[in-house]
């Protein structure tokens, strides 16, 4: 699959999300079950086809979901959705590149997604990965998936630089943003995440861009990636010649 216009995949979008469960998200449970949730239902309202797949991970790493159709998937409870731990980020973002790589390679290219998102929600940096935390490895491995089959990478992260963290791990810039660890900022995260992916599966989107402010947080959930403006970070002036 060379990119989402090959005429020669199958008209669907593959989504897969990538979900912190640290314990570090204990205080945002309720808020991030309910968010998410609503992120859930909007996506499965929607008239096109999609395959869903849910991993969540703290100091280890689980699929709640693997390639379901969307509209089969369960929504999140306090009893699926249980805190604790430290942040195995990388674990995770590398176990749902290779599961959902090889589950493609598996199919005949004309039952090939023509679309595929990954998505990262996290409110903290790696800590605790053993697998995939060699130097350069998770960049090498979603810059493979970004250039040769087009997939789209975002990063949405709390309490950090996400854009320092998700560019060393080779996310696109635009597809970045800063959340805020809070009620409301789960709220904005997911609503962001849901109007840019809702227009991307629509192909009124050329990517999964999302739309920040100067400070790098999201702007506005309404905007969808055709408007999104990224001023963050500023670019570093050039030195003066002498």
């Amino acid at each position: 699959m060379k990119n989402k216009r090959n005429s020669k995949l199958k008209d669907y979008t593959e989504i897969v999300l990538v979900l912190d469960e640290s314990g570090s998200m204990g205080h945002l449970r309720g808020d991030t079950i309910g968010s998410y949730n609503a992120f859930l239902a909007e996506q499965q309202a929607l008239p096109d086809e999609a395959r869903y797949s849910l991993v969540v991970f703290n100091t280890q790493h689980r699929y709640q979901v693997d390639g379901l159709p969307i509209r089969q998937v369960p929504q999140l409870t306090a009893e699926t959705y249980r805190p604790s731990g430290g942040t195995a980020l990388l674990d995770a973002t590398g176990i749902a590149i290779d599961t959902l790589g090889r589950r493609l390679a598996s199919l005949p290219e004309k039952e090939r997604p023509a679309r595929v998102v990954v998505a990262i929600f996290t409110d903290g940096e790696e800590n605790s990965s053993h697998i995939y935390n060699q130097p350069g490895r998770i960049k090498q491995m979603i810059e493979h998936q970004q250039s040769v089959y087009g997939w789209q990478f975002v990063y949405l992260g709390a309490n950090q630089d996400s854009f320092k963290v998700a560019e060393s791990y080779g996310v696109s810039y635009r597809n970045i943003a800063n959340t805020h660890a809070s009620a409301a900022g789960a709220s904005v995260a997911y609503s962001a995440f849901g109007a840019t992916l809702r227009s991307y599966r629509a192909d009124s989107a050329q990517d999964m861009a999302i739309a920040t402010d100067e400070q790098g947080f999201i702007a506005n959930p309404n905007l969808t990636s055709m408007s999104a403006a990224k001023p963050y970070p500023k670019p570093k002036a050039k030195p003066k010649k002498k």
